[in-house]
């Protein structure tokens, strides 16, 4: 997780790649790898101060992150496998 959120820090890219400098980077970890439920309350406390996206990177629980998207109106990127159908069952 630490490798994979450094390209979203500020100064990780070149000033032509950079739209919004001012941005914050907040990373939790799950207790469980199969824990949606769990994962979901740490998309809703990220979602509730105000991220506007959520890098996902648990595939089991990604679920969780994906319900929280929907309910707040927000994005999540998730990873390691296609999770477009995901989305689709859960809207």
């Amino acid at each position: 997780m630490d490798r994979s959120s450094v390209g979203s820090r500020p100064g990780a890219w070149p000033e032509r790649y950079r739209p919004n400098l001012d941005v914050t980077v907040e990373v939790s970890y799950v207790e469980s790898f199969r824990d949606p439920a769990g994962d979901k309350e740490y998309a809703l406390a990220h979602y509730v101060r105000g991220m506007n996206t959520i890098f996902a990177l648990v595939g089991k629980t990604n679920r969780g992150v994906f319900n929280a998207a929907v309910e707040f109106g927000r994005i999540v990127i998730g990873v390691e496998v296609d999770q477009a159908p995901l989305t689709l069952r859960i809207s």
